[in-house]
Formats: C-alpha cells, structure tokens, sequence
C-alpha cells in the first residue's frame, strides 16, 4: 500500500504535466498565426479606435456567451445580416 500510493501520485502527475505542456505549444501556435491573421486584417482595412473599441466589446460579450467555442459559420452569418 505504502508502495503503491506515491507510484498513482507520481503517474498522475506526469500525465499532466504532458497534457500541460503539449496544450501549451498548441496555444502558442494558435496564438502565433492569430497574429498573422490579425496583422494581415490590420493591414489591409482602415479601422478607427472607436470602431475597435466596439469591436472588443462585442467580441468578449460573444465569447461569454458561447462559452468560447466559436463557431465560423454563426460569423459569417452575422457579418452578412
């Protein structure tokens, strides 16, 4: 039992120690090409700093309420009504 006990503990905790790290690169890379995206977007419009304003509102409104699992058709449908 005494054996057994701190050999789960350890197990356990290499696993998410794994799971961490792995999700970690994946949010920097997911991270990395949002900056491309927003870059590109920045780039190639004019948007004035009440407009973003009113964007990032909108934004965290929407991702609170969907519990941010986002959805591109539902913005695409939102953009174009």
């Amino acid at each position: 039992m005494n054996y057994l006990s701190p050999m789960i503990t350890e197990t356990v905790k290499a696993q998410i120690k794994g799971t961490e790290q792995r999700l970690a690169r994946l949010m920097f890379k997911v991270a990395v090409e949002l900056g491309k995206l927003s870059h590109m977007t920045a780039a190639i419009n004019d948007v004035d700093d009440e407009t973003l304003q009113s964007l990032h509102a909108m934004c965290v409104t929407e991702v609170r309420k969907i519990n941010g699992i986002i959805d591109y058709e539902d913005a695409v449908d939102y953009q174009q009504s």
